[in-house]
């Protein structure tokens, strides 16, 4: 039996790698940051409705509290706390 090789088309999308794949599988599955994105979210909206103070202060904020979520969730896995601090977590908790 031959084989026919047939030419790609150039116009074809190609495939993210399989670390941005995980990355975005890891962010979109971890509850705080989409309750961090909620939050966020939430506030822009009261600030876009109310008046116009400090709306570029609240943005950043904003911005910084989702970008803290998501340094955590892309950081977890590789985390490894001793007894007492799961404790201490889970007290918290």
């Amino acid at each position: 039996m031959t084989t026919l090789r047939l030419p790609m088309p150039a116009s074809r999308a190609r495939r993210h790698g399989w670390l941005a794949n995980q990355i975005t599988r890891r962010l979109v599955a971890d509850p705080h940051l989409l309750l961090g994105i909620g939050l966020a979210g939430g506030a822009l909206l009261v600030a876009a409705a109310g008046a116009d103070h400090d709306t570029s202060r609240l943005v950043a904020i904003s911005l910084l509290f989702i970008a803290a979520q998501g340094i955590a969730a892309l950081a977890a896995p590789h985390l490894h706390p001793s007894a007492v601090q799961k404790t201490v977590l889970l007290a918290g908790r």
